[in-house]
């Protein structure tokens, strides 16, 4: 179970206990009022009886309607303490799964929007919070661009539908800034993550920061900043090569993500065109971002199609 969904499971079971302490806090209150406590322990006993004489086969009538009597003096006197029958029924925030997260054994809807919620707020800063590729407006396009785009958002679709046995593990996506490469990966991300999978976005500068931070860590906080690059299913590094390149940094660590995530998902989008990018980046990490077997190029032209 990944740390999201164990963080949400947690957020139910709390949910779980509060209103669950809540109702035993307000029995606490009635029970000890003195002609409430009395009137349930009659009513507990006569339960009892009717048990008993049901067993029998005997006639409980007359004991029903002393029950019933009871239970009308027992509310009546909740309400001058204060307190409605309504308020010791458990209310949950969920009433399809009772704050469980489960529904006749499946996942229930409030599980993956707490998981979500948590995925999402780990990602990092997405342009968009849509996650459906249906949802896509190519009428933001010119005519000459559209069929070039749609494929782009199927390739995409097609690639979220088979993740993570997605067989190449490296895209890059390349185009001039503004033509619609971070909404296309934002709307990639936000569908896996509805699906319950792990996603870290990073634009280059931050990317960057990071690593440097990592340099400069003392050794026993590497592992935390290192591990969730590497742990997150898919790791989205946008506008790579518009960073600074520092000595000993930049390069050495790129390439050794790279290395490390060889058999889970990264993209990457570039303002630059490969041959800048090459000249950006050495040998070894460019080979790693354009590994024939391993990677999908994607080219996209067109003018600046800033969403909003």
């Amino acid at each position: 179970m990944s740390k999201f969904k164990q963080e949400a499971h947690a957020v139910l079971a709390s949910r779980r206990f509060r209103e669950r302490d809540r109702v035993e806090k307000l029995q606490d209150v009635l029970l000890q009022d003195e002609i409430y406590r009395s009137l349930n322990s009659q009513k507990i006993d006569l339960r009892a009886d009717m048990a008993r004489l049901a067993s029998l086969n005997q006639d409980i009538s007359a004991q029903k309607n002393q029950y019933s009597q009871i239970v009308a003096e027992m509310e009546k006197r909740m309400n001058e303490l204060g307190i409605n029958k309504e308020d010791l029924a458990v209310s949950y925030v969920c009433p399809l799964c009772k704050d469980t997260g489960f529904v006749d054994g499946k996942e229930c809807a409030c599980l993956k929007q707490l998981v979500y919620a948590r995925l999402r707020a780990h990602c990092g800063s997405l342009v968009t919070d849509e996650s459906d590729f249906d949802n896509v407006d190519f009428s933001v396009y010119p005519e000459n661009q559209k069929e070039r785009f749609q494929k782009f958002y199927r390739f995409l679709k097609i690639t979220s539908d088979k993740f993570p046995n997605n067989e190449n593990k490296i895209i890059g996506i390349y185009g001039p800034v503004g033509v619609g490469k971070t909404h296309g990966i934002s709307v990639f991300a936000n569908n896996l993550m509805k699906r319950g999978y792990s996603v870290f976005y990073l634009n280059s500068a931050e990317m960057n920061s990071l690593f440097l931070k990592y340099h400069l860590a003392r050794e026993a906080d590497k592992a935390d900043i290192w591990e969730p690059l590497i742990d997150c299913d898919l790791l989205i590094l946008d506008d790579l090569g518009a960073e600074q390149n520092i000595n000993n940094v930049t390069q050495n660590y790129l390439y050794c993500l790279l290395n490390e995530r060889h058999h889970k998902t990264t993209v990457f989008t570039s303002n630059l065109d490969e041959e800048l990018l090459r000249e950006k980046y050495d040998d070894r990490v460019f080979s790693r971002l354009g590994h024939k077997l391993r990677s999908t190029i994607i080219k996209l032209k067109g003018k600046d199609l800033r969403f909003n």
